[in-house]
């Protein structure tokens, strides 16, 4: 189980906060069996990204757009597609985890 710690920081402070993500995070984030990174629509209109489909979800009603949080500052793609499997999971949907460029390091 994943557990999330809330880390104080001011704004200030980013390289800190990177430090203590890494941290968390540094444990290889796996995930469940059932998981499948297939595409699931032809074309994404060029928007890099992942597809995350949980057990028997189905495209047929639709699909769910992951977009991380973090702003342009911070990535965890393994954590995003766990985020994105998660979501296709509650949803019954295929996710898609966009993968957005981070902003340029001060």
């Amino acid at each position: 189980m994943l557990t999330i710690t809330r880390i104080p920081a001011s704004p200030e402070e980013p390289d800190a906060v990177r430090a203590q993500m890494r941290q968390v995070f540094s444990d290889p984030l796996v995930l469940d069996g059932d998981a499948d990174l297939r595409s699931v629509l032809p074309d994404t209109g060029s928007v890099p990204g992942t597809w995350v489909t949980a057990g028997r979800a189905s495209a047929e009603e639709g699909v769910t757009v992951y977009v991380h949080h973090g702003g342009y500052s911070f990535s965890n793609p393994p954590m995003e597609r766990i985020m994105a499997y998660r979501l296709s999971k509650a949803t019954c949907r295929p996710a898609f985890a966009v993968d957005y460029r981070l902003a340029p390091a001060q």
